[in-house]
């Protein structure tokens, strides 16, 4: 392969890489503001709330939301056995609260009480869930392509200042 495909291709894998970068930094900076804010990101992993949101969504829960405030209508995230939930209130019962799931035929029960809430769903987003699972999984991986970035940009400055230098040298004689 000629030299100049192979620093072509260098050059456009190490811009992918920058922007991969800069992509992570911006979601992780965003991720931070919201947690700093009492909001939470859950990854919805059923279809039990379709349409309205869609499995591998990314859900922002409002962790300092009010148990108190909550009414029939609202979407909520609690916890159980088998793991966080968002679903839908359908009923309040005094310190109990009914919940469904919009795809789902029947209601949960009264599953939810004071213990078990986690907070109010505020927003999602489709498919981030996926992506913010593979981020988190495979931060290690992340973190080592950093450094070989890091490390490949700062020998290619150096490289290239010196072989600047060296043209220099070769002309003078």
């Amino acid at each position: 392969m000629p030299r100049g495909n192979r620093r072509d291709i260098g050059g456009w894998a190490v811009g992918i890489m920058r922007w991969v970068i800069i992509g992570a930094a911006v979601y992780a900076a965003a991720l931070l503001l919201l947690h700093l804010c009492g909001v939470k990101a859950y990854i919805v992993m059923s279809g039990s709330m379709e349409p309205e949101i869609q499995t591998g969504s990314l859900c922002m829960v409002n962790r300092r939301a009010s148990f108190d405030r909550i009414r029939e209508g609202d979407v909520i995230a609690f916890e159980t056995a088998g793991g966080m939930v968002t679903h839908r209130v359908v009923r309040k019962d005094g310190e109990w609260l009914e919940t469904k799931g919009d795809a789902n035929d029947i209601s949960d029960g009264y599953t939810t009480t004071r213990e078990n809430y986690r907070g109010e769903t505020i927003f999602s987003v489709p498919y981030l869930g996926y992506l913010h699972f593979a981020v988190g999984r495979y931060r290690i991986v992340l973190a080592g392509l950093l450094v070989l970035f890091t490390l490949y940009n700062g020998t290619r400055e150096i490289t290239d200042r010196n072989r600047g230098r060296f043209d220099e040298f070769l002309q003078k004689k």
